[in-house]
């Protein structure tokens, strides 16, 4: 490539790449590929380095298409064919969970689609394609597009029309199936610029690049000091000696894509290190001069393309050598990162061969000065400061705070989930060298002891993360004090002896140096919230909350640390605080947050009654959610709280439309078609609940006052036999008012003493009451009943008295008198019931605590309900009625109420109900690990399957971490080390199934293998193991499994005849008739 495009050498470091060149033709014919079930593979990016870096498109035979797929290396026009073998999609050990899409879909992910330069070049041309067969986007459903988190992304697609609802970011969903894909073909290589590309891009900002008055200047640097890679070490000394010139920095990051193509379609000088913001070369005019800054080892052609095709006059000078190698390769991996150090006398040099075709420019400013010549490099080496060797090492237990400034992790390569810098440096006088002083430094003469004891540092460093990788901590741990020892301000040395010191069980001794990382940098945000995080381990709860606190000070976007400090607060009861942590943090980070943990919020939210910031939780939760059943159910009960009735029944029906089988939402729609006075619908609904679930009791009633209501009576309805069946047991069997109670009389036989004078009025016998003046106030109201003797309020007055002297019979006279008076009370049912409870006359009782509930439901009377059928022996009335408790009043209920009742209605087969409760159970502890396993039983048995992964994989996980002596247990401890062995080997097994039913052949292997390596007797699961491999045409394996379980049971006749199928398939056909005999053989005993 470089000898196509010839650059000319000017000057030392100085060449010219703007003559023009026959470029080879790199656009193949646009074309439109479409895919009945195809399957797309886009590698995510995992970090700012780690970027997507092969797409592969399947067919419905699993079959790749080389022509749509694409992957890293890539080949440049006119090089040699890429051998396919090589593609990354081969090399993986499992494919991603599919996730399959209903619709058509666009497919236009691209390599280092995260990169200004790609999208520009590699990924929005291809939406022109697209265009030309599909005006207006028809017959999309769906676009498929790495990512939409940057800025110039969601900018570019809204200029296009392309809904944000539209798109399904494969950074997020890397594995999709759907109806068909739609593919557009690619433009030319990779990062390859066509006439065609650059055409695209100047249409699409045609507004904005033609000649206009616009306040930008015309000689520009630009910057990159907001990169994470290969910036200019020395740009202040670079701004300033151009500002002499009128040349203006600029930061591309502040602004817009329209800005920055009007910014550079105004320009007459560009001067920019090699970077993704010369893209917009694309916007240039004609003879625009360009001057690159490029790193001596780093020097690529992307731009000098674009500029000869428009006719720029593009220029590029090389920095200074980084000559010490030792050095260089331990701040950069690759050159692709190294920093640049530009020679102003280079610049001069350039400056001074363009001075006519400055001189001929608009001038930017009158005080430009000509140029001045400099006898010396603004840098002198022979200037700069002392040898390495007289630079000594401050001691680290000193108490006075260190000023670290270090090379980050974006330059030495290694990379933390943590957010955790890694730091390997030398120290000058207690303070380390920035990049540019370590290029200083690499200058003198004598560094190479101090290179090789920076070699000897990070050979240390990279064999302890080995081994803690390894888990063995206690080399981890020598591996660290030998480098503090050589270098006490090595942090990575502290971080990774920290680590090991948690997983030797020793977090204490831990503590002691994540505070000295505090100590080395205060002021960085993430090393706060890594020391909250053990101190929150530690449970020790003030520190942790204000480690996070002063994290999220320093650095108020930290996700982390809010969602963490909300942790905290929720386990020392600070709910509405955890809340809000946790929602600022899902609100920094919405895309990295999975759908059900926007639902837990939302949840969280909505019983704080903070409804605004539900309703947006809830939103979130249906981004990317391929089971939202729950969610729609949600914010269906959130509208209809707020009395939004028609939007309240469209979620219903979305929850109802998704699964047809979901009684929650049938029972709650037809609360709400009921406020809305339909009637019809009402009935359907509530029949529809009950025949999902004949034992709910809220539709049931609900069922009865709607037939009521439109039949005006239900004795002769055709649904009258049957609810009175479904009331049989749930529903009183007599009339309170008929009750065994024996008469009683409550007016006195006395005749009232008429000396005694006094107020007569109810509030003065309720305050003897409150004195417990009983006898004074029975005289009293005696005398109130002659009076009025229908009033309520008397005889429940009266009754507590009869209740405080246990004259039981008449306190019930008292009450059947106030339930004449007022049968719809259903207080006066309740504390009815309390008496006939205390007596121990349970039927009774229950019968006044069902009235009340049929008056008005409420969890306390749910509650007492529930207790006494649990008395008589009727445990699934008594779980009904906890359930409808908890229903009502989620807020009061515990995590123990959740789980007991999840468990008993698991039982009884009520799975839909107990995935309820389970559910509950994990939005107060996301760590429970029988929760977990419960859930993804029922959501596999609901054919959820992608869900039901998910949690059986949490499961495994959490269930590992807990069983891990060395890790401090969260309090959850209904999974303990006695059943680990079983209880693993079976998530694995359900988890292999699932694969199974998918036919994800590889998954299931790998999960069954796991779970007869946990548990070997399982014999099931190695038939099914050896079935797999038979099926897949591995004879070999296919035998030895086989074998395996015939020593375990010798007598499985019919895995010896499985046995013979399998060798008779390997051309061993003496042992196959060897292994079919033994299977009659055995079969016979069978059957004798």
């Amino acid at each position: 490539m470089f000898k196509l495009l010839n650059p000319t050498r000017l000057d030392d470091g100085i060449y010219d790449c703007s003559q023009p060149r026959d470029l080879p033709r790199d656009s193949p014919p646009p074309s439109i590929t479409i895919i009945p079930h195809g399957k797309a593979w886009i590698a995510p990016q995992k970090s700012w380095w780690n970027v997507c870096n092969a797409i592969a498109i399947l067919n419905s035979k699993n079959e790749l298409l080389t022509d749509l797929s694409r992957f890293y290396p890539t080949p440049l026009p006119g090089s040699d064919p890429i051998d396919w073998k090589q593609h990354q999609v081969f090399s993986l050990e499992e494919f991603p969970p599919l996730e399959k899409v209903s619709g058509s879909v666009a497919v236009l992910s691209g390599l280092s689609g995260n990169v200004y330069f790609h999208w520009m070049v590699d990924i929005m041309p291809r939406f022109a394609i697209l265009q030309q067969e599909k005006p207006n986007w028809q017959g999309i459903d769906w676009f498929l597009i790495n990512s939409i988190k940057a800025a110039f992304q969601r900018e570019t697609l809204q200029k296009l029309g392309i809904p944000a609802s539209k798109i399904i970011e494969s950074d997020r969903h890397p594995y999709i199936q759907a109806k068909q894909l739609i593919i557009p073909s690619f433009t030319g290589s990779v990062g390859w610029v066509t006439p065609e590309v650059i055409n695209f891009n100047r249409q699409l900002f045609t507004e904005v690049i033609i000649p206009s008055n616009n306040p930008y200047p015309e000689r520009i640097f630009i910057r990159r000091n907001q990169a994470k890679y290969r910036q200019v070490l020395n740009e202040n000394d670079v701004i300033t000696y151009l500002s002499e010139w009128g040349v203006v920095p600029v930061e591309l990051e502040t602004l817009s894509v329209a800005e920055q193509a009007r910014l550079f379609a105004h320009a007459k000088v560009i001067i920019a290190p090699h970077g993704a913001g010369l893209t917009n070369l694309m916007f240039c005019s004609p003879e625009t001069i360009v001057i690159e800054l490029v790193s001596p080892h780093y020097i690529r052609h992307y731009y000098w393309v674009i500029s000869q095709q428009l006719k720029l006059k593009h220029y590029y000078i090389t920095g200074e050598v980084f000559k010490c190698y030792p050095l260089r390769k331990l701040m950069y991996q690759s050159p692709l990162i190294e920093d640049i150090y530009v020679k102003i006398n280079q610049l001069e040099k350039i400056l001074k061969i363009l001075d006519f075709e400055l001189q001929n420019q608009t001038a930017i400013s009158s005080a430009s000065p000509p140029i001045k010549a400099r006898d010396q490099p603004l840098i002198n080496p022979a200037e700069i400061s002392l040898k390495l060797q007289q630079i000594p090492s401050p001691n680290h237990h000193r108490s006075s705070r260190v000023n670290m400034v270090t090379t980050s992790s974006h330059k030495n390569g290694h990379h933390h989930p943590s957010g955790e810098l890694t730091v390997i440096e030398a120290n000058s006088f207690g303070k380390n060298p920035t990049s540019l002083e370590l290029f200083r430094l690499s200058k003198q003469e004598n560094t190479t002891i101090e290179a090789s004891n920076l070699i000897e540092i990070e050979n240390s460093i990279k064999t302890a993360e080995t081994y803690f990788e390894q888990k063995n901590y206690q080399q981890v741990v020598q591996e660290c004090q030998k480098v503090i020892q050589l270098y006490p301000n090595t942090v990575e040395a502290y971080h990774l002896l920290g680590k090991a010191l948690q997983g030797l069980g020793k977090p204490e001794e831990a503590l002691k140096w994540y505070q000295y990382i505090v100590n080395f940098k205060p002021n960085e945000a993430i090393v706060h919230a890594n020391l909250g995080n053990l101190y929150a381990q530690l449970k020790q709860w003030k520190p942790a909350i204000h480690s996070y606190q002063k994290a999220i000070k320093l650095q108020p976007d930290l996700a982390l640390a809010h969602r963490n400090l909300g942790k905290v607060w929720s386990k020392i009861g600070k709910p509405e605080l955890a809340a809000s942590c946790w929602y600022q943090a899902f609100s920094l980070e919405p895309q990295n947050i999975k759908p059900e943990e926007h639902l837990s919020l939302g949840n969280i939210l909505f019983r704080q009654g903070r409804i605004d910031q539900a309703e947006i939780s809830y939103r979130r939760a249906l981004e990317g959610n391929s089971n939202p059943i729950e969610v729609y159910h949600n914010l269906g009960e959130l509208f209809a709280a707020q009395g939004k009735l028609v939007e309240a029944e469209s979620f219903y029906q979305q929850a109802i439309h998704l699964n047809p089988k979901f009684f929650e939402s049938y029972n709650s729609l037809g609360k709400v078609l009921v406020s809305q006075g339909k009637w019809e619908q009402v009935v359907s609904c509530y029949r529809q609940a009950l025949e999902l679930n004949p034992r709910l009791l809220l539709a049931l009633q609900n069922l009865t006052q709607a037939l009521l209501h439109q039949s005006k009576g239900i004795t002769g309805s055709s649904d009258y036999r049957q609810i009175l069946l479904l009331m049989a047991g749930n529903l009183p069997t007599q009339s309170v008012l008929t009750m065994g109670v024996s008469s009683a009389t409550i007016i006195s036989e006395n005749p009232v003493n008429p000396t005694i004078t006094e107020p007569i009025s109810l509030q003065q016998a309720q305050i003897y009451y409150q004195q417990q003046k009983y006898e004074s106030c029975l005289r009293l109201c005696q005398k109130l009943l002659q009076q009025t003797p229908k009033d309520v309020a008397i005889y429940q007055l009266l009754a507590k008295v009869f209740v405080e002297q246990k004259n039981w019979e008449k306190a019930k006279f008292c009450y059947q008198k106030a339930i004449s008076q007022q049968p719809k009370n259903e207080r006066l049912y309740l504390e009815l019931g309390d008496i006939f409870a205390q007596q121990q006359q349970w039927q009774q009782a229950i019968a006044c605590y069902q009235q009340a509930i049929l008056i008005q439901p409420q969890p306390q009377a749910y509650h007492q309900l529930s207790h006494l059928w649990q008395t008589v022996g009727r445990s699934e009335n008594a779980e009904d009625c906890l359930y409808e408790a908890l229903q009502l009043a989620p807020e009061k209920a515990t995590l123990e109420d959740y789980f007991s009742l999840g468990n008993a209605l698991w039982k009884r087969g009520q799975i839909s109900q107990a995935m309820i409760c389970y559910r509950r159970v994990l939005e107060r502890d996301p760590q429970h690990v029988i929760a977990h396993q419960r859930l993804a039983q029922g959501l596999q048995q609901q054919n959820q399957l992608e869900a039901a992964i998910a949690h059986y994989k949490q499961a495994y996980q959490v269930a590992i971490q807990q069983l891990n002596p060395t890790h401090l247990l969260s309090g959850n401890t209904d999974f303990s080390a006695s059943n680990e062995t079983g209880w693993l080997a079976e998530t694995q097994a359900l988890l292999g199934d699932i694969y199974l039913q998918q036919q994800q052949w590889q998954a299931a292997i790998i999960c069954y293998q796991e779970a007869v390596k946990l548990n070997p007797k399982l014999v099931s699961i190695q038939e099914t193991l050896g079935d797999i491999w038979f099926e897949s045409q591995d004879w070999e394996s296919a035998i030895n499994c086989y074998r395996q379980i015939i020593q375990l049971e010798p007598n499985a006749w019919q895995v010896y005849h499985k046995l013979g199928d399998a060798l008779r398939e390997q051309g061993d056909l003496k042992e196959a008739i060897k292994a079919y005999r033994q299977a009659t053989e055995l079969a016979k005993k069978l059957v004798s």
